[in-house]
């Protein structure tokens, strides 16, 4: 059996998404998983915080919809928090995945994120 996780970042919605196309069509099962990286919770050297508090509220409230939505189709969202390349690693690793799928990134931090993931799997 083909098992892959599928991981939300930015892309939280299943309508047009083709990150989580490209997983159904290539996986017998599809495990959608999202980590709040605690990275991303810190304060800059600036003093301001990376994440204020209406885009935290708004990812909050995408997620709890995101994860309906699969529930309508039989299926949740897993939400961590931690590194996600610890926690990716770790939710492979427990339902012995073969794939993770996620969309690409283009910002620096995220990139650098995408590589960590990819050198722990």
């Amino acid at each position: 059996m083909k098992r892959s996780i599928i991981w939300f970042k930015t892309d939280l919605r299943l309508h047009d998404n083709e990150t989580l196309v490209k997983a159904i069509k290539s996986s017998d099962e599809v495990i959608p998983v999202y980590c709040f990286d605690d990275s991303q919770y810190t304060t800059t050297p600036f003093g301001l915080k990376k994440t204020g508090s209406f885009r935290t509220q708004f990812l909050l409230e995408s997620i709890s919809d995101l994860d309906s939505e699969l529930r309508k189709i039989g299926s949740g969202l897993i939400v961590v928090r931690g590194e996600p390349h610890k926690e990716l690693y770790r939710l492979a690793k427990y339902y012995e995945v073969q794939k993770v799928f996620s969309k690409k990134e283009v910002a620096y931090e995220e990139k650098q994120t995408e590589t960590l993931v990819e050198k722990e799997l």
